[in-house]
C-alpha cells in the first residue's frame, strides 16, 4: 500500500460519520469513554457506534447507515439505489427545520 509506507503509520478510509464518532472518541468530548454513540445530520443522517473502543460496523459493515433504512411505501429512489430510504423522504434542510 502506499500510503502506509510513505506515511509511515496505517491509513484507515471510512464514511464521514464513523470518522467523526472516531474522532470524537480519541479527542473530542467522549475521550475515555469506552462505548459511543454519535449521530451526525449533515449530507443525511448517520449514526456512529463505538463498543468496547473499537468502530462497530455490524455484520454487513453498514450498522449505522440510519438514512438508509425504509420507512415509507412510496416510489421515490434514493441515490443509493433503494426505494424508500429516509435520506430521500426527508431531505436534511427539512430534517433540521423540523427539529
Amino acid at each position: 500500500m502506499y500510503y502506509p509506507k510513505k506515511l509511515g503509520y496505517k491509513v484507515t478510509i471510512d464514511n464521514d460519520t464513523r470518522a467523526m464518532t472516531y474522532g470524537e472518541y480519541m479527542q473530542g468530548c467522549v475521550k475515555g469513554e469506552k462505548d459511543i454513540i454519535f449521530v451526525n445530520v449533515s449530507w443525511g443522517v448517520g449514526i456512529g457506534i463505538i463498543i468496547d473502543g473499537k468502530i462497530y460496523t455490524g455484520k454487513s459493515g453498514f450498522s449505522g447507515e440510519f438514512g438508509h433504512m425504509s420507512a415509507y411505501d412510496n416510489e421515490i429512489i434514493c441515490h443509493c439505489g433503494k426505494k424508500v430510504a429516509w435520506r430521500r423522504k426527508l431531505p436534511d434542510r427539512h430534517f433540521i427545520v423540523s427539529y
